[in-house]
């Protein structure tokens, strides 16, 4: 063959002649296929691989302004807890540079570590504003709890009430440092009148005190026994906060706010009280623990890791739940335990090692702890939006489980929960003698039956008493409604027949469940006996609420336990506009306080090491912003505007 000379980088034809040469001339096609990439791309400075150009490009069509860009700085200190020298890292200076630089000198701003924190303040404070008009006229729920972290002692309110049909849930304050006045203080600066409370939920702890005629205090020595652990404040500073709430009025007149006890809380204390009681059952434990601590050393770890299963769980003393989990994270390891597993020392097995008995001992306490019945109630309870309706049904379904179980374990701690759910009062000799509770019922309550009687899911569940009690309570709640609006009682609306229809998703129940809904179900053909046999009194014409309550309580039928209680009355606004308003408010209630427990969690990204020294004014401020998300973006939006602030 005769060479012919390629002018490399040609167009004409050129692929066709490189299919040629390597189809061909294979060694002609790798000299000139090297020379073609050499010359497409040059080697870096000192032979370095050959990199791509990147390519810049002028971005026109970016809206920006130098208050939007202060804003969203402000929200990534505090919203998304970033740390405040990141603003002013090289990297980070060059992503905001080239836009700081484009805008006309009427924008341009400083974003650094220290122009922006002092920025927090006014943010919060905007939010704090919209916070305060969408709270206008609504009668609203607080949830308290308190926490330590880092030897800096805090206190969180949320507030929970319904928007548009939505349970909306609001953190108003994290106080530290300053705790005089604290809930009427933080009232007042969101302008809650204290005849727009409608309860009180906090856990049992002793470092929660009565506010006004009834919320609630415990601060008896027998509760301080079993609530020392890390969300107890310290004693000065619980008397610093009884002093300011004693001070504050925050009485509610006729209308009685009720003190609510944390499901959630309540349920672990029991699980607690079972434990400890049954001695045989703790002595299991402490072998598990000492097992899945073992288990997790890196000699075993590493078998565990190879065999493709996961490490052993340990139980934590203020996580609910953990326990079960730890249960069933060694019992799954059992085969490889006591097949494969390599001990580390060859005393290791004789004190590590669990019998025959201790294992069936182990799979028989898990299963008094399993989801069906107490572990899984304890995982319900923890949503968000939690109706007290829902957790009536939770607790129900709970207990006809553990009956079932033939165990003294779960008749135990059936014992347990059973004295839990009562009211208890001062003791007559005690400093707080003849004032009646010491800690209010976990069900029964006024307000408690009139949220399961507005929730025809389970209103069946109710007796005539309590049905009664509720109207009783809705009554006055309308009465202070009105009041609080000036307006006068409407007109009652004509008779309609119930509407068991509603949207709802079939979902797959266990045996507990199904064991549940029969029982639902038999207490629904009971309340149709007794509403059919009633002839109640109606007429149109009169303006009496109490007609209205009794046509409901005659004429609706109960819904599927799926179904969407909060979809049921919207579509009912505009035909039972009063009883939409008392279930807007009822419903609202929140049966836990694991809200502000959440709350805390945020903690331990605000105040990392370098964050120690933050003032109370400024951790307040950022946990905030981080916990109303909501409001901070509604802000954004109106700045970002092309005719924002």
């Amino acid at each position: 063959m005769t060479p012919v000379a390629v002018k490399i980088g040609t167009k004409r034809n050129a692929g066709n002649l490189m299919t040629h040469l390597k189809r061909h001339h294979k060694d002609v096609h790798d000299r000139v296929k090297t020379q073609w990439d050499r010359l497409k791309n040059p080697p870096g400075v000192l032979g370095e691989p050959p990199t791509k150009r990147a390519k810049l490009c002028t971005l026109n069509g970016v809206v920006m302004s130098g208050a939007a860009l202060e804003l969203h700085c402000t929200r990534l200190v505090s919203e998304h807890g970033l740390a405040f020298k990141v603003l002013s890292y090289d990297a980070f200076q060059d992503i905001i540079q080239p836009l700081i630089r484009a805008m006309p000198a009427s924008e341009k701003v400083t974003i650094s570590e220290n122009s922006i924190p002092p920025k927090i303040t006014a943010l919060a404070e905007k939010a704090r504003e919209r916070l305060r008009v969408e709270m206008t006229g609504k009668m609203v729920s607080l949830m308290v709890d308190g926490c330590s972290k880092n030897q800096r002692h805090f206190i969180g309110i949320k507030t929970q009430y319904c928007r548009e049909e939505q349970v909306v849930v609001r953190t108003l304050s994290l106080y530290g440092d300053n705790l005089k006045n604290i809930i009427h203080g933080t009232l007042r600066r969101y302008r809650i009148s204290s005849k727009n409370l409608v309860s009180f939920t906090s856990d049992s702890g002793a470092n929660y005190v009565r506010a006004g005629r009834l919320l609630a205090v415990v601060e008896d020595d027998d509760l301080e026994a079993e609530n020392k652990d890390e969300d107890e404040l310290l004693p000065e500073e619980r008397d610093t906060m009884i002093r300011g709430l004693e001070s504050g009025d925050l009485s509610t007149d006729d209308f009685k706010m009720q003190s609510i006890r944390c499901a959630a809380h309540t349920l672990q204390l029991a699980i607690d009280e079972a434990l400890k009681a049954e001695r045989s059952v703790k002595t299991t434990i402490d072998k598990v623990r000492s097992l899945a601590n073992y288990l997790r050393n890196e000699h075993q770890a590493r078998q565990i890791k190879n065999a493709s299963l996961p490490l052993p769980t340990l139980d934590v003393c203020t996580r609910w739940g953990s326990l079960y989990d730890m249960l069933t994270s060694v019992y799954n390891l059992r085969n490889l335990v006591e097949l494969t597993l390599e001990w580390h020392k060859k005393e290791d097995k004789a004190k590590y090692a669990l019998s025959e008995e201790a294992w069936e001992a182990v799979e028989k306490n898990a299963g008094y702890l399993a989801p069906a019945p107490a572990r899984k109630a304890t995982t319900k309870l923890q949503r968000e939006n939690l109706t007290l309706g829902d957790f009536f049904a939770i607790w129900t379904e709970m207990t006809i489980g553990l009956q079932k179980k033939n165990s003294c374990l779960a008749k135990t701690l059936l014992s347990a929960m059973s004295e839990r759910v009562k009211a208890v009062q001062y003791s007559k000799k005690g400093r707080r003698a003849g004032e009646g509770e010491k800690t209010s019922p976990l069900f029964h309550y006024p307000a408690f039956n009139a949220a399961v009687f507005l929730d025809p899911r389970y209103f069946s569940l109710l007796t005539t008493e309590q049905i009664t009690e509720a109207k009783t309570y809705l009554l006055d709640l309308w009465k202070r409604l009105q009041s609080a609006k000036g307006t006068p009682t409407p007109t009652v609306v004509a008779e309609e027949s119930g509407d068991s229809g509603s949207d709802c998703d079939g979902v797959s129940a266990d045996e507990d469940e199904v064991d549940f809904r029969k029982h639902l179900e038999k207490q629904n053909q009971a309340r149709k006996v007794v509403t059919a046999a009633s002839t109640g009194r109606k007429d149109p014409g009169v303006n009496d609420v109490a007609i209205i309550l009794e046509n409901y309580d005659r004429t609706t039928e109960f819904i599927p336990v799926e179904a969407d209680v909060m979809e049921y009355w919207k579509k009912r606004k505009l035909s039972d506009p009063v009883l939409y308003k008392l279930a807007m408010i009822v419903l609202a209630i929140p049966a836990t306080q694991v809200a502000v427990e959440r709350l805390f969690s945020c903690l331990r990204f605000i105040l990392r090491p370098q964050r120690f020294g933050l003032s109370a004014s400024a951790v307040e401020d950022i946990t905030f912003l981080h916990a109303n998300p909501n409001l901070v973006r509604e802000i954004a939006k109106e700045v970002m505007k092309p005719n924002g602030p």
